[in-house]
């Protein structure tokens, strides 16, 4: 771009030579304020609007769980102690002479005290039968429910964002983008608008609230079920189950989170149950996300539509290089370590 400048002036564009303004908007630049940006970067300022209304939903939900579960525990702490002190105060009035003021008391003492474990009897939920039904089951389905939601709006959200990012880098290695901004007056910069960083700030909240090292599990039964998001897009939700076991996915499930199978793969026969076989395609999954962790190329059997009454099944062995505990007590599946 041939420009004639004079100092204290906007430069003189040759004939026929583009202007800056004209250089810059080739480059899919445009301008707010003094900054030019990728015109890319409207779509991803859109999809920043609403966050926070999730953000509220997601703390809302995990409070939920976290006082349910805080207050069955706390109610089988006072269990405990009622008992112990029904027990206590039982022996001692056995150790009391009948009818003096002291057994008297003591006695009073011990059926208050019996009261109080039937009453708190009646309100703890054993770990067996807590989270299969109201109110700890729906709250734990809305918390699971929001962070999938979250995530599947985060993850191409930083991809977006890394692209731009990566965009930027680009352009300020080309020569005329960097001539055409140095010639502008006044001065004038480019990059990522003061608009997008700003509102990312909600994203940089939420990334370390959902991409955790603990994801939310749910109970049918008893099974446990966590859900995974598929190459980075789709949701699926596992029972997990032992160790041995293979992961399977139904054919329904696969193609609902965009998995398709190799027409070259083997068909085989598979145990998947007692006294049953199942025709199924091994396939190895690229990406299955549990919170922060992706597994890659996770070995998978595709069951035939026939199965599909099977669900979709991972086991410890798909987690191999990490430690895996399920805490049924907090209803968290937790990986740790690595590779």
């Amino acid at each position: 771009m041939a420009v004639m400048a004079i100092a204290g002036t906007r430069p003189i564009l040759a004939d026929n030579e583009p202007s800056a303004e004209d250089v810059l908007h080739s480059h899919g630049l445009q301008r707010l304020g003094g900054n030019w940006c990728l015109a890319e970067e409207a779509d991803l300022r859109d999809r920043l609007i609403g966050l926070d209304r999730f953000e509220q939903r997601l703390v809302g939900a995990q409070r939920a769980v976290d006082d349910l579960v805080g207050e069955n525990e706390a109610c089988h702490a006072r269990l405990i102690q009622f008992e112990q002190l029904e027990k206590n105060t039982r022996a001692a009035a056995a150790a009391t002479k009948q009818g003096t003021a002291q057994r008297i008391q003591l006695d009073a003492q011990a059926k208050e005290a019996a009261a109080a474990v039937e009453q708190l009897r009646r309100l703890y939920v054993r770990p067996e039968q807590f989270g299969l039904s109201a109110p700890l089951k729906p709250a734990l389905n809305d918390l699971i429910i929001v962070r999938t939601d979250l995530m599947v709006r985060l993850l191409p959200m930083r991809e977006a964002m890394d692209h731009l990012t990566q965009r930027y880098h680009e352009l300020h290695d080309e020569t005329a983008v960097t001539a055409a901004l140095a010639s502008l007056t006044p001065k004038q910069s480019l990059g990522l608008s003061h608009s997008l960083l700003d509102g990312w700030k909600i994203v940089d909240k939420l990334q370390p609230m959902v991409f955790s090292d603990s994801v939310p599990v749910s109970r049918d039964g008893p099974i446990y079920r966590v859900t995974a998001i598929v190459n980075e897009r789709q949701p699926l939700t596992f029972s997990f189950v032992g160790t041995g076991e293979p992961t399977l996915i139904p054919q329904n499930l696969a193609e609902a989170a965009g998995l398709i199978v190799d027409a070259k793969a083997t068909q085989i026969k598979l145990r998947v149950a007692k006294d049953r076989d199942e025709l199924a395609w091994r396939m190895k999954v690229p990406q299955l996300r549990f919170g922060r962790l992706v597994l890659r190329n996770v070995d998978a059997y595709i069951l035939a539509p026939e199965a599909a009454d099977i669900g979709a099944r991972i086991g410890a062995g798909a987690f191999a290089g990490y430690r895996v505990q399920l805490d049924t007590d907090r209803w968290q599946l937790t990986v740790g370590g690595g590779k």
